[in-house]
């Protein structure tokens, strides 16, 4: 009886997870749709990656196979799932963080780095410092002391 229970409330914490997923997409979506004008492109405009930060076949993966051709059918748009396994999903979530980074610097004039005095300056700090160097943009360091 405790395992189905248990089992029943994973399957709702999972398919409560992807519906929060969905609904933020189709609200970004709704919200670029409705602050373009008539001859702007609709809201997303290229194929969409979902990553996955587990390794094939675990819950995760399986999961965003599932949902992947349901937000291409809403979106429009192809949508792949890439597997990007370490570290219990650390490695995906830096990989993330540093194509963002990119993102945002290919658009800025100034970069703004926050940094954490009591980790000190990380790998990935140092890596996307060295990418806004590297592009020309003024940058200011931002440092908590706690």
């Amino acid at each position: 009886m405790k395992t189905t229970i248990k089992k029943n409330k994973v399957n709702i914490l999972w398919v409560a997870r992807l519906l929060i997923i969905f609904m933020a997409l189709s609200s970004v979506g709704v919200l670029a749709q409705s602050s373009t004008t008539g001859t702007a492109s609709p809201y997303p405009n290229r194929p969409i990656v979902l990553v996955a930060p587990f390794p094939p076949g675990h819950i995760t993966d399986s999961e965003c196979r599932k949902i992947a051709p349901l937000l291409a059918e809403a979106l429009g748009q192809p949508v792949t799932v890439e597997n990007w396994p370490g570290k219990g999903g650390t490695v995906a979530l830096e990989k993330i963080s540093v194509i963002k980074a990119l993102q945002s610097l290919e658009r800025c004039d100034v970069a703004l780095l926050m940094l954490d005095a009591s980790e000190g300056v990380l790998a990935l700090d140092a890596t996307i410092a060295g990418y806004a160097h590297e592009g020309g943009r003024a940058m200011m360091l931002a440092v908590n002391k706690w």
